[in-house]
């Protein structure tokens, strides 16, 4: 515990003589950021693992709609010119789609669905295009900008459930840290030193995975039908699927210039 506050308080001085040792010219340069995101996922299709028998799984499916929360921070190193960290935070969304893998003599496809959550951190570059070029936008206060950034993405899948009119075969969730990149255009509106952003975005956040382990079969009503437990088969053991998560859509965020 005692070490613990021992580190705590040289970080803390740590920061209190690096923002001293900052001029005060550079601190205008300096902007801090927070925003909403509305996106939309492309379809993804999960493969590899074993089914019961071994045999391959697959799964087919989206995830519909992403809202999430952006927090950064932003130095402006030329004036059309921005360097950016931020991170950004989708909670809980689903994924719905369909299973089709051989070994539980299937006559039709199962549903599959899981929530999932994603959280990710960027470094970008963002471009203010010259206003020149824009001969409608050069006497307001409306910007244009580019912008492309690279970083890392976490994400998270909870139990993934295949339903069949009678039981729900159950995969263990899993979680993936890889490599993530993004691309975005937009216009700022600056109103003294508070600028509102409005982007359009594309996302690649990497793989998506699914767990490995124990998988098991429950029972479920459907129809006024019901299955007995000592009718279920025992655990069995399930490989790793894999698929892409990527994304575009919008994003809403609110600068502030120091």
């Amino acid at each position: 515990m005692i070490r613990s506050r021992t580190t705590w308080l040289w970080f803390s001085m740590l920061l209190v003589l690096v923002g001293v040792a900052i001029p005060d010219s550079a601190f205008s340069q300096i902007y801090a950021k927070g925003g909403v995101i509305f996106d939309r996922a492309k379809d993804t299709r999960f493969q590899g693992g074993s089914g019961i028998d071994g045999d391959p799984l697959s799964s087919e499916g989206d995830f519909g709609t992403m809202t999430g929360l952006e927090l950064g921070l932003g130095y402006a190193i030329l004036p059309a010119l921005r360097l950016e960290a931020a991170i950004q935070y989708r909670p809980e969304f689903s994924f719905k789609g369909h299973a089709d893998f051989s070994g539980l003599d299937l006559t039709d496809r199962r549903d599959v669905s899981a929530e999932v959550s994603v959280w990710s951190g960027m470094l970008a570059t963002y471009l203010d295009v010259p206003i020149p070029g824009f001969a409608l936008l050069r006497y307001t206060p409306v910007n244009p900008f580019i912008g492309v950034g690279g970083g890392l993405s976490r994400i998270d899948m909870g139990e993934s459930r295949m339903n069949s009119p009678v039981t729900s075969t159950i995969v263990p969730g899993g979680h993936h840290l890889s490599l993530s990149w993004m691309l975005t255009a937009g216009l700022a509106v600056s109103l003294t030193r508070w600028t509102v952003d409005v982007a359009w975005r594309y996302t690649d956040h990497g793989s998506i995975e699914t767990g490995s382990g124990a998988g098991r079969v429950v029972c479920r009503i459907a129809g006024g039908e019901s299955c007995e437990a000592d009718q279920l088969p025992p655990p069995f053991q399930l490989g790793e699927t894999r698929g892409d998560l990527k994304s575009h859509g919008f994003t809403l965020t609110l600068r502030y210039s120091f």
